[in-house]
């Protein structure tokens, strides 16, 4: 169990290195300048919104 495991943090929109390995006999594409993206706030708004509205629904029903 001395195997160490090697942690790779990837941004949107990246292969992992051992996921795509680049033929020897091409010559790697010239790496193309991403737009920085911004992080998925409305993932967590879209959740909290279905939340209340479910607490709502749910407190209107009981009354």
């Amino acid at each position: 169990m001395s195997k160490r495991i090697k942690y790779v943090y990837l941004q949107p929109g990246q292969v992992p290195p051992q996921a795509k390995p680049q033929p020897k006999h091409k010559q790697p594409a010239p790496a193309q300048q991403p737009k920085p993206q911004k992080p998925p706030v409305m993932d967590g708004l879209a959740w909290v919104m279905l939340l209340a509205v479910t607490a709502l629904w749910a407190w209107g029903a009981m009354s």
